[in-house]
């Protein structure tokens, strides 16, 4: 048995949670057109007859502007110097750009080995991935490049086979069937603020988080019922979440509700409030219980 942490990490945009979710073969980690939306580590975990490798999907690499950003950028770090083996995620599409540096560095600064990996390929001439992955290694020298596709699953096995190479033996870190070590209402929160970045795209998303602070089966029903607390920096936001007569928080309720019963495996009453509270995103304590290392 060989098992181990790969971590995930590189510039914004460059499809890191896909891969994890693809690798995993299961939604672990939200996914959106939004820059930054992965705030915090999500570890998911890939079991195989003679091998787990726990993958850690990290938020990106980029310039903070506040106590959440270089909170994230720490945690990309921390997961970069604590795993087995570090993956940069970069675009098949772009090449490596100079927004690909800090991962870079970071990559290097762990002291573990290192594979690049050049997401996207499904969008790449199937001609020129190979000129593609011949460029990266080039100028990154790097001695490891794979092309992938987080979207067709192209390249994903040979990503697989080549962090497990690296990996020494030892023992499970979860039991098997284990996917994830994510609480309930840090997944239940992700998917309900997934679906408000979807819905609000640009206007909002950066100056929301989700906190869910209740998880009870009614009594003498099937129903479970969940409370989940949107927290906006301003007023203006909460009104445009709520919406006229309450449709736009309705909508974002009845888009997150399929995947919430999914994860519980029940029906439930999703009750969602939206909250000020001024500049959470500076807010120690706040961010710690939002997201966790």
């Amino acid at each position: 048995m060989r098992s181990g942490l790969a971590a995930l990490i590189g510039r914004p945009g460059v499809g890191k949670s896909a891969l994890l979710n693809r690798l995993v073969g299961e939604k672990i980690s939200i996914v959106t057109p939004v820059p930054l939306t992965t705030r915090g580590p999500v570890r998911g975990v890939q079991s195989a007859p003679e091998s787990q490798v726990v993958w850690v999907d990290t938020p990106a690499f980029h310039r903070p502007r506040h106590r959440l950003g270089e909170r994230m950028v720490a945690q990309a770090r921390g997961a970069a110097g604590g795993a087995d083996v570090v993956v940069v995620v970069a675009d098949a599409g772009a090449g490596i750009t100079a927004d690909d540096g800090p991962a870079l560095t970071g990559a290097g600064e762990s002291g573990h080995a290192v594979i690049l990996v050049m997401n996207k390929s499904d969008r790449v001439d199937p001609a020129a991935r190979g000129g593609v992955a011949r460029a990266a290694a080039a100028e990154t020298a790097m001695t490891e490049v794979i092309s992938v596709s987080a979207a067709s699953g192209d390249g994903v096995d040979d990503l697989r086979r080549a962090v497990i190479g690296h990996l020494a033996e030892g023992p499970e870190f979860f039991p098997p069937g284990v996917v994830t070590d994510l609480s309930e209402p840090v997944r239940i929160a992700e998917l309900v603020r997934e679906q408000a970045f979807l819905l609000t795209r640009q206007e909002i998303p950066h100056a929301l988080a989700v906190e869910v602070d209740e998880i009870t089966p009614r009594e003498g029903s099937e129903v479970i019922y969940v409370r989940a607390v949107v927290h906006v920096d301003r007023e203006a936001q909460r009104k445009i979440l709520i919406g006229a007569g309450g449709k736009m928080l309705k909508r974002m309720g009845q888009t997150a509700r399929p995947a919430i019963e999914t994860l519980l495996g029940a029906r439930i009453y999703l009750d969602l409030w939206v909250k000020v509270t001024a500049r959470w995103y500076d807010r120690e304590e706040l961010l710690a219980r939002l997201y966790p290392d």
